[in-house]
């Protein structure tokens, strides 16, 4: 009866039976629950460094990149500046240098970059007075012009390269690398070998007169001045009759284009016909 009694006492008591069921252990319940509610709200500290580590690096990249597009943006931003047939355009750069731009000619510089270099390409013609400061430079296709304060003019078109110093001092340099230094009223050509031969211009004035609108030739070639006419006025001429004519004189662009051309032909015995408002046509009598 005492067996019957005991077991139907556990019974009826759950808890009896479970207390015989733990395994035994140094800690008390409570202390135990407490050490498993540690290890659960415990942060890994191991895995908040390495992401640190790898937020670090991102950020490290990041500005890098943006130091390099800073970077780029002031090495190679470029202005570029065209004036276009029939027009002549005024072009002020960073350092108050100033170009006189004539017709169909262009222009380019590094604005941001300008402080550690000063340095532009062009084509066409163009009248410079350069600030004094550090060296200045031009690059055209045939030839380059390197000062440090002066006024010069440039003509680079095709396969011609003349520059002519007007005041201070020019160096000029061919695509060969050889190189003459110009004093006022002197002017350097450079040749389709890349020699450079210097002449002194009787009336080194006449050679940016074109910034008056004046046009002054010596003895060039029929064709070259025709080239200009055109450049000045936007139009197209035809010289149905080439010929080795070789032309001396000189007109004003406020003239209208018909009596440039009556003016031009003339002493060759040339006609010229209007084939349309922008189109002339050059024929022999």
């Amino acid at each position: 009866m005492k067996n019957n009694y005991d077991i139907d006492n556990k019974i009826s008591e759950p808890e009896g039976i479970f207390r015989e069921l733990e395994v035994p252990c140094s800690k008390s319940r409570e202390d135990a629950w407490s050490a498993i509610e540690g290890k659960m709200t415990e942060r890994p500290s191991g895995r908040i460094i390495a992401f640190r580590s790898h937020l670090l690096i991102l950020v490290a990249a990041a500005s890098i990149a943006l130091l390099a597009g800073v970077f780029s943006a002031f090495r190679f931003y470029t202005v570029n500046v065209y004036c276009p047939e029939g027009q002549h355009l005024s072009c002020s750069l960073p350092d108050g240098s100033k170009v006189e731009m004539n017709a169909d000619s262009k222009i380019a510089y590094k604005p941001l970059w300008w402080r550690f270099s000063r340095e532009v390409r062009f084509e066409g013609e163009g009248y410079f007075e350069v600030q004094k400061g550090d060296e200045f430079t031009v690059i055209s296709g045939t030839g380059s012009t390197e000062v440090l304060g002066t006024s010069f003019n440039i003509f680079s078109r095709d396969s011609e390269y003349k520059v002519t110093c007007l005041t201070g001092k020019v160096k000029v340099i061919s695509f060969s690398r050889a190189e003459v230094i110009l004093t006022p009223e002197y002017s350097a050509s450079v040749n389709d070998h890349g020699d450079i031969v210097m002449t002194k211009e009787l009336k080194a004035a006449d050679v940016h007169s074109w910034t008056l609108n004046m046009f002054t030739f010596t003895s060039r070639p029929l064709d070259q001045v025709l080239k200009e006419i055109s450049r000045q006025y936007n139009i197209r001429i035809t010289l149905k009759s080439p010929a080795d004519y070789i032309y001396t004189g000189h007109f004003s662009k406020n003239r209208p284009v018909e009596e440039t051309l009556a003016l031009v032909c003339a002493p060759f015995g040339l006609n010229f016909a209007k084939i349309s408002e922008d189109e002339f046509e050059i024929s022999q009598n």
